[in-house]
């Protein structure tokens, strides 16, 4: 009985030795946040940290350069490609307006794109866009298709770009609208 007591005061003990009383509780990240950033990697970080809690900024700072060769210090309120990233905004946009009945994920492009003058878009659905096996090329929308829709999978930056047109059709708003709103429904505005 004496060991099971023991081993609940450790427990307790180890458990709330790490949890700061009420009045001990800080919101301080500067400190750590910079330890992390400062720490010896591979590369140095190049990026802006930026946190926020219930609408008060909690850090904010830059690292690293925004141009390396003329070793133009970063900003805070520089911009970024979002590269990649705006393809899943794309896809949960598309998906969105499928939600609402305005897009159908299997209805070919020439249904939302009537005059877009390839021949292609009478076969390669929305749904073949956004899961990369259009049979479009990453780089070349004149190109002829790679293999038949929906038969292989090749990554592609012009099939995220046709759905990018299929959903500023659609929605009759800009990308750039649609993804400012979808970050304020998100609270990330």
């Amino acid at each position: 009985m004496n060991q099971i007591f023991n081993l609940i005061l450790v427990i307790f003990t180890i458990f709330f030795s790490g949890c700061n009383s009420f009045g001990q509780q800080k919101d301080d990240y500067s400190a750590k946040i910079d330890s992390l950033i400062g720490a010896k990697s591979p590369r140095d970080f190049n990026g802006v940290v930026f946190i926020q809690q219930n609408g008060k900024t909690k850090y904010a700072k830059a690292y690293g350069f925004a141009d390396l060769n003329k070793k133009t210090p970063l900003k805070i309120d520089d911009k970024f490609s979002t590269m990649s990233i705006a393809k899943q905004l794309t896809a949960v946009l598309v998906l969105q307006e499928v939600e609402k009945g305005t897009i159908d994920l299997q209805a070919p492009i020439r249904k939302y794109l009537p005059d877009f003058k390839y021949a292609w878009a009478d076969i390669v659905t929305v749904h073949q866009l956004l899961n990369n096996t259009s049979g479009l090329y990453s780089d070349d929308i004149d190109r002829p298709l790679k293999f038949k829709p929906g038969a292989a999978f090749n990554y592609s930056n012009m099939g995220y770009y046709v759905a990018g047109l299929v959903l500023e059709k659609q929605s009759g708003k800009s990308f750039e609208a649609l993804v400012t709103s979808l970050f304020k429904t998100c609270h990330m505005h």
